[in-house]
C-alpha cells in the first residue's frame, strides 16, 4: 500500500483511542500513540491507556534489532505505550527515532499507521520534524539558570518561546530540567534564525496524511473529563500508585509528575481527603485540554469533527474512505 498515515488528535476525553480502534479494524490499521504520559511502563490507569482486560503485551523485534513493547487489544495492535520505566529519561528526539522505525515496520507489513494522541509536540516532531532535536547543551546557560525557581524558568521560557511553553504537558511545565532545556533550545533557535534560517530534521518521508481532529463543546468536555477521572478512581488508580511506590518509584521521578499521579502525593503522605485529590486532578485535566486545543487549533491541516454531533463518526468514516482510496 501507499505510505499513508491517519492522524486522530484533539484534547483529552474526546474518545480518540476508541475511534482509533474502530478505524484500525475498518482500514487494516495499527495504532501508534503520541502521548507523552503513556510512554511509562506501569502507568496505565492514571494516564488513560484505555486497554481492555483482554489486552496482551508482546515484545516485537524491529529490523534495527531493537525489541519494542506492543499491545494487542481486541485484535488491534497498539504501539508507543510502555516504552520506558519511570526512572528513565525520554526526549522527543528518542521518541521520534523509535516511532519512525515502528511506522516503517507497519508500512512494510502493508498496514496503515494510525497516530492517536494529544501531545502536539511529539506529533509535530514526527510529521514535520523539529529544528530543536540536535541542538547541543549550553553548559554556561545551564549553570546560570540552575538557581532559578520553576516560576522564574516558566517566565523566562514564555518570554523566549511562548508557543513551546503552551505545548508542554503539566509535568514538563513544572520540571526545572525540561524548562532549562526548552530555554536553551529557544535561544539557539533565535541565534540560527539571525544566521539565515533553520534546518529541520524530517523523520517520515511521506506527505500523505489525513488529520482528523475531535473537538467538543467546552462545558461538555469538562463533564466528560470529570466522568473519566471518577472512572479511573473506580478502575483502581489508587492501587496502581501503591504498587508503583512499593516497586521503588519515587514521587520525585518524572513519571510521577504526570497528571493523575502527582495530585495523590498529599493524600498518601499527609492524609489529604480523596475529594480534594479529585478536584485538583479534574482541574489539571481541564487545564491540559485547554492547552491542547490552543495548540491544535493553530494547525490548519486538521479536519475537525464535533463529537456531540450524532453523525460525527459516520462523517469521519466517509472522510477516511475517500482519502484511503486515493
Amino acid at each position: 500500500m501507499k505510505r499513508k498515515i491517519l492522524i486522530i488528535c484533539g484534547p483529552t476525553a474526546t474518545g480518540k483511542t476508541r475511534l482509533g480502534k474502530k478505524m484500525a479494524k475498518m482500514f487494516d490499521g495499527e495504532i501508534v500513540s503520541f502521548d507523552s504520559r503513556q510512554v511509562y511502563r506501569g502507568f496505565d490507569i492514571g494516564t488513560g491507556k484505555d486497554l481492555s482486560r483482554l489486552a496482551k503485551l508482546e515484545k516485537v523485534g524491529l529490523e534495527s534489532g531493537e525489541e519494542v513493547n506492543c499491545y494487542i487489544d481486541q485484535d488491534v495492535k497498539i504501539w508507543g505505550n510502555d516504552l520506558i520505566s519511570a526512572k528513565e529519561e525520554f526526549s522527543v528526539s528518542q521518541y521520534t527515532k523509535l516511532i519512525v522505525k515502528i511506522i516503517l515496520n507497519i508500512w512494510e507489513r502493508g498496514h496503515l499507521p494510525i497516530l492517536v494522541g494529544g501531545s502536539g509536540f511529539y506529533l509535530k516532531a514526527l510529521i514535520d520534524g523539529v529544528e530543536t532535536m540536535n541542538i547541543s547543551p549550553d553548559e554556561d546557560l545551564r549553570l546560570m539558570l540552575s538557581d532559578y525557581s520553576v516560576d522564574e524558568l516558566q517566565k523566562e521560557l514564555i518570554k523566549i518561546d511562548r508557543e513551546r511553553f503552551l505545548q508542554m504537558n503539566d509535568s514538563d511545565a513544572k520540571n526545572s530540567r525540561r524548562l532549562i532545556r526548552a530555554i536553551e533550545i529557544g535561544r539557539k533557535k533565535d541565534e540560527k534564525k539571525t544566521e539565515g534560517g533553520v534546518k529541520k530534521k524530517f523523520g517520515l518521508k511521506t506527505n500523505d496524511f489525513l488529520w482528523i481532529g475531535l473537538s467538543s463543546e467546552k462545558e461538555e468536555l469538562f463533564r466528560q473529563i470529570e466522568k473519566r477521572v471518577e472512572k479511573r478512581v473506580l478502575d483502581g488508580v489508587e492501587e496502581e500508585i501503591k504498587g508503583l511506590i512499593k516497586a521503588g518509584v519515587n514521587w520525585s521521578d518524572l513519571a510521577m509528575q504526570s497528571i493523575g499521579y502527582r495530585q495523590w502525593r498529599d493524600y498518601f503522605e499527609e492524609g489529604e481527603k480523596k475529594e480534594v485529590v479529585l478536584e485538583k486532578w479534574i482541574k489539571k485535566e481541564c487545564d491540559l485540554a485547554k492547552r491542547q486545543m490552543t495548540w491544535f487549533k493553530k494547525e490548519k491541516r486538521i479536519k475537525w469533527f464535533l463529537i456531540e454531533r450524532p453523525d460525527f463518526e459516520l462523517k469521519v468514516v466517509e472522510e477516511v474512505k475517500k482519502w484511503y482510496k486515493k
